[in-house]
């Protein structure tokens, strides 16, 4: 984390809104007060075309490097991957959004049934993930390698 993960577009958008400067600390229930209404921690909101949203959190402390009414295209470096807002470990956590609505990113319409765990060898959430590239070409998911 101190070199820092890179955090990329997902697709193009503009910029909605930015947080910077929250604190990179494990969260825990003696520093809990100081997080609430901040759970996200760092991060930023992307509006893209067709009323969908990505909201990247738990960003590293001044890393944010966009700002607000940017236009950004896929692949660009927003931020980087840290430890703030509610959370235990390094991460991003990325929230897809259609018309203000959270939906599951392998699943936006609703449609993917996979059955019982038992009807597939990896269990149903194999179905699931088997889905992601059809269900998401505009949004794919996509981190800068760490440099080393």
């Amino acid at each position: 984390m101190r070199a820092g993960v890179d955090v990329i577009a997902s697709a193009k958008g503009t910029v909605m809104g930015t947080r910077n400067s929250v604190d990179d600390v494990l969260y825990t229930a003696a520093n809990a007060a100081n997080v609430k209404g901040k759970e996200c921690g760092n991060g930023l909101v992307l509006r893209h075309d067709d009323g969908w949203e990505t909201q990247y959190c738990h960003m590293k402390k001044r890393s944010v490097q966009v700002k607000t009414g940017e236009i950004v295209e896929a692949g660009t470096v927003l931020v980087q991957i840290g430890l703030s807002g509610r959370t235990q470990f390094p991460h991003v956590h990325l929230s897809v959004r259609k018309d203000g609505k959270v939906v599951d990113p392998f699943d936006p319409d609703g449609s993917v049934t996979c059955g019982e765990p038992d009807e597939t060898p990896f269990g149903a959430n194999h179905c699931r993930t088997a889905r992601v590239q059809f269900y998401m070409p505009r949004l794919q998911i996509t981190f800068q390698h760490l440099k080393m």
